[in-house]
């Protein structure tokens, strides 16, 4: 075993002189070093016959290996002349231990080489456990080859990498005296060489004879200790782009599967793209042999060739968490995009650069979406023609009306003249092809591989038809062509992320005024709000752009027409509060918040609001209701102070004749801001006159506002139920809202909340318990965030049908419910003890 020896001391010479990659010239620096060092004399031409730079005649005298021998020892914790070095022999044992050492060294430069590369902080992946399934499943299989197959960008390097380290390099791994020899492809192919034999390469690197028959030697190990030889081969696609030559390559492949054959001692790994693997399987899919060697992996898709799944949602959210993000400020529909490694790459980049930000909406992907774009077609080689052969495939799709996907022969004449941009869009994970093996003739299609990409394409193709303008014709386009909502949303979502990007803030209006489904309006709204921060964030001097007050006007106007108890109602005006174009305006934004701030029992925003309203008191003075008394009223209510007797209550019947209800913005404001304390104050009867006032004084709103009409009339629905035993109304109210329902008036999850809760107020006055109970759970389910006042309101119908049948362990539930909710929003709990269960117990 001098051998072993000899490549023993090369490796350690390396290392004590940090030289990585040795050359003749460092030969004479490494004399000179072992002269200062031991004050003994090693030619340079012996250095050069040690590393294979001059030819080597004789063996190396007892003399020269005792010299390297003290040289290196003092970089070692057990010095290796103590071991059987000094001899020419070593036990099976001891060999054995050697060569996982060695072995472990080579996989330790690669994983160290992938962690230095890695696109983000390697710190901040994770190891895939399928991987680690799919890995055991084949080393005990008959299986002796497996590929990881991806496109570009999916994580096959970290893949690796983790499931090197947890399998065979940490000291409890599973698999850890086994010999593992995890390369990078460029070390150990060589495409100059007229024919590879892998085999005696893999045997000289491990420092055996270079006689040495590879497969019998583990074959026989293995046939005595049960140890295997694994081999994983990583970037084999990387060489291939370097070099091309995909058939000696290829060739090099299977004769080294072929050598295998039914070894149980040798198992290989590979990683490669998928365009790769198509054009390498074409080379054995007839060898009936290599395809029984062939372990596929657990998610094989043969039309993807693919067998690495997209992220789950625990997945996403550990990268999350690893990266300190507040992965809880997600929305988990659009985590759910984040599904592939090359994505987070982005991500990272924009917490980076605005850390500040936080995104509830897709904006985040979009933004991911435009800049791998930028760095794959738009800022790449041939990038003229790959946006041409794009857009070509759009128009071939009829608009994405014949599907997403197009025969392959309609693209020849791109394919001919612009081949190189088509390559390096298959090959860089844009395009894919497949065969439909379902036809009576083999037919070969071409599709973009993901479909935001298509989405994105397919929006810039759509704005192109219409002269790049951002109109109501555009919109009419969309909702007339693409029935599907989904479809409607990713295209409307990329026209304000464009416009609001190149500063066409006129689209603001338009978004406002559009006639969508309304939780399809609320997600455009908050999709908006958080473009418009997003892009301040970019350049402050877009605050003083949107300060014109024609925007500003519409803004007022449109607030009737948006969804008060949802979050896009807070998020744009938040959002138009920071662009304030007047004080007065400001104030009018702060008042509208006052509103939400109560639907979720948000009171240290009400505090907030009554500091920055505080600063204008010469405008709030002079509003008839007084935002700045409001705020103190629901403050002090929250707080569970006894109530004084406040101006507003003295006056508020003059209010409400002299607001006389109309269309104006500020009296509708101040109308709901009424209704909201009357409402905490237990004061059913003034808020059902507020209400019906609003509703005679605003019928052209309350015709047009189908949100503004539906939360006036189960607000009303719900004062009139909670006030009234025995009369008629409620049960008028009831069927008026179930007839409403049943049209599909509207579609917003805060609407039918309240919906539920009017039913199960309805069963309850009718002694109908369990149906109130059913009503009452089912609107507990929906409830978010945004509306917690609805959550305490049912929390307490359920206590009183429990009390009513006599469930204390259900009742004492409800109550923990919301004593831990009103703990955690710091609100003293016997506010709601005075203002509903007082009316509850009419019942």
């Amino acid at each position: 075993m001098t051998h072993l020896i000899l490549n023993e001391l090369r490796h350690l010479i390396l290392q004590k002189l940090k030289i990585q990659i040795i050359s003749p010239s460092d030969c004479s620096y490494i004399a000179l070093e072992i002269n200062k060092s031991l004050h003994k004399n090693i030619s340079v031409t012996t250095v050069k016959r040690l590393f294979g730079f001059a030819v080597t005649q004789h063996q190396f005298s007892t003399y020269t290996i005792n010299t390297l021998l003290a040289f290196v020892e003092s970089e070692q914790d057990n010095p290796i002349s103590k071991t059987a070095l000094k001899t020419t022999t070593l036990t099976k044992v001891e060999e054995w231990d050697y060569l996982v050492i060695k072995s472990k060294s080579y996989s330790e430069a690669t994983k160290k080489r992938i962690v230095d590369n890695c696109s983000i902080p390697y710190q901040f992946t994770i190891n895939r456990k399928f991987a680690t399934h799919d890995f055991d499943y084949f080393y005990h299989s008959n299986f002796s080859f497996t590929p990881f197959i991806s496109q570009g960008g999916y994580g096959k390097s970290i893949l690796l990498s983790h499931l090197v380290e947890n399998l065979f390099l940490k000291p409890e791994a599973k698999f850890n005296k086994d010999v593992i020899l995890f390369l990078h492809a460029d070390k150990i192919f060589d495409l100059e060489q007229e024919k590879q034999d892998l085999t005696k390469d893999i045997a000289v690197l491990l420092g055996l004879p270079p006689r040495t028959n590879l497969i019998k030697y583990f074959t026989e190990q293995h046939s005595q200790t049960g140890r295997k030889l694994v081999l994983i081969f990583d970037g084999v696609t990387d060489i291939l782009n370097k070099h091309g030559l995909k058939p000696k390559l290829f060739d090099t492949l299977v004769q080294l599967i072929c050598d295998v054959e039914d070894s149980p001692a040798i198992k290989l790994v590979i990683s490669v793209r998928s365009y790769t693997w198509r054009r390498f399987f074409e080379s054995i899919r007839h060898s009936s042999f290599i395809i029984s060697k062939w372990f596929t992996g657990s998610y094989f898709k043969r039309k993807d060739h693919s067998n690495i799944p997209p992220f789950t949602i625990g997945e996403i959210e550990q990268i999350l968490d690893k990266m300190d993000a507040n992965s809880a400020s997600f929305n988990t529909e659009y985590t759910q995009k984040l599904r592939h490694p090359f994505q987070f790459y982005f991500y990272h980049q924009l917490k980076l650069e605005y850390p500040e930000n936080e995104y509830s909406s897709s904006l985040i992907f979009h933004e991911v979406t435009l800049r791998y774009l930028l760095l794959r077609i738009y800022q790449s080689n041939h990038s003229i023609e790959k946006t041409t052969i794009c857009k070509k495939i759009i128009h071939l799709t009829d608009y994405g009306r014949k599907g997403n996907k197009i025969s392959k022969k309609l693209l020849l004449e791109e394919l001919i003249v612009f081949r190189d941009a088509y390559m390096e869009l298959l090959h860089d994970g844009i395009l894919i092809e497949q065969v439909n093996d379902t036809d009576e003739i083999p037919t070969e299609y071409i599709h973009f591989i993901h479909n935001d990409v298509f989405e994105y394409f397919l929006f810039k193709e759509i704005l192109e038809l219409h002269k790049h303008e951002m109109n109501e014709a555009y919109f009419n386009f969309i909702l007339n062509e693409y029935k599907d909502q989904d479809k409607q949303n990713i295209l409307l979502q990329w026209y304000v992320f464009e416009g609001i990007k190149n500063n066409k803030f006129e689209i603001i209006k338009t978004i406002f005024w559009l006639k969508l489904d309304s939780n399809q309006h609320n997600q455009l709204i908050t999709f908006l709000a958080e473009n418009i921060k997003h892009q301040i964030s970019i350049d402050p001097s877009v605050k003083d752009k949107l300060r014109c007050p024609e925007l500003h006007n519409e803004m007022a106007n449109a607030l009737p027409y948006l969804d008060f108890a949802d979050q896009s109602y807070q998020k744009i005006l938040n959002t138009f509060s920071e662009i304030a174009d007047t004080e007065k305006t400001f104030v009018f934004y702060q008042s509208a918040l006052i509103f939400s701030d109560c639907l979720n029992l948000n009171l240290e925003k009400l505090r907030e609001r009554k500091t920055q309203l505080s600063k204008h008191k010469s405008i709030t003075s002079k509003i008839l209701v007084d935002p700045s008394e409001i705020v103190e009223i629901m403050i002090d209510k929250f707080n569970g102070r006894e109530e004084i007797q406040y101006p507003l209550f003295a006056r508020v019947n003059d209010i409400v004749l002299d607001l006389k209800f109309n269309e104006n913005p500020n009296n509708l404001m101040s109308g709901l801001l009424l209704i909201m304390v009357y409402w905490f104050k237990g004061d059913s009867q003034t808020a059902i006159e507020i209400i019906n006032n609003m509703i005679k004084g605003t019928k052209e709103l309350f015709q047009k506002s189908k949100i503004y009409n539906a939360y006036l009339l189960h607000i009303l629905a719900l004062e009139t139920s909670r006030s009234s035993i025995s009369n008629k109304k409620p049960d008028q109210l009831e069927k008026i809202l179930i007839y409403y329902h049943q049209r599909n008036q509207i579609n917003s999850f805060n609407v039918k909340i309240l919906f539920n809760t009017v039913l199960a107020m309805q069963s309850l006055r009718r002694n109908e318990y369990d149906t109130a109970i059913n009503y009452a759970k089912n609107s507990l389910t929906q409830v978010n965030d945004d509306f917690l006042i609805a959550k305490v309101f049912i929390n307490y119908i359920l206590i009183k049908a429990y009390s009513i049948i006599g469930d204390q362990d259900k009742i004492n539930e409800c109550k923990y419910s919301i004593l831990c909710l009103l703990e955690a929003k710091e609100i003293n709990p016997h506010l709601f003890d005075e203002t509903l269960v007082q009316t509850l117990n009419k019942y």
